[in-house]
């Protein structure tokens, strides 16, 4: 989690003003507890602001267990268990110890995808004039509101299709 005293992560992401190309930039999103992307214009805008996703990790971490990585614990009672991989986006399967490890392990698949799908990190999305549909290689999300986004995820069939970013002028 971010410092305490950094109150600059309690701001909202600030696209700031176009002085150059749009770039993708990380900030630490209080509402989801984890780091999001934005399209920064290269001037002006806030401190949370940060210029990779592992910077904004490394400086405010995140309150989802989701985001740990995989552990199989320090016993050898092995069971099969499932944990979000942050690397791929989507919930494997991986061999458990049976005890220590951390939180980010679940019984089923299901259980992973109910809790960490809708947290995970999206990396790229659009920006258009009424909506904003965010993807990346396994979850779209589809938002209607552009200040404070309100997502449904989509089914996951449209999974590896890409598009080009957006802006409004």
């Amino acid at each position: 989690r971010c410092r305490a005293e950094d109150r600059s992560v309690s701001l909202d992401a600030d696209s700031g003003l176009q002085c150059a190309d749009y770039v993708q930039a990380w900030y630490y999103d209080k509402h989801i507890g984890a780091c999001s992307p934005f399209w920064y214009g290269g001037c002006a805008g806030n401190a949370n602001r940060f210029n990779t996703e592992n910077e904004c990790f490394q400086t405010c971490g995140a309150q989802s267990d989701c985001f740990l990585r995989q552990d199989a614990g320090g016993c050898q009672n092995y069971t099969m268990m499932w944990y979000f991989d942050t690397e791929q986006n989507e919930c494997s399967r991986f061999w458990y110890g049976g005890c220590g490890g951390n939180e980010n392990r679940f019984k089923t698949q299901e259980e992973c995808e109910n809790l960490c799908l809708t947290r995970s990190r999206i990396s790229q999305f659009i920006i258009s004039q009424s909506a904003a549909l965010f993807l990346d290689e396994s979850i779209k999300w589809i938002c209607l509101d552009g200040v404070q986004p309100h997502c449904r995820l989509f089914q996951r069939r449209f999974r590896r299709k890409r598009f080009e970013a957006s802006f409004p002028l």
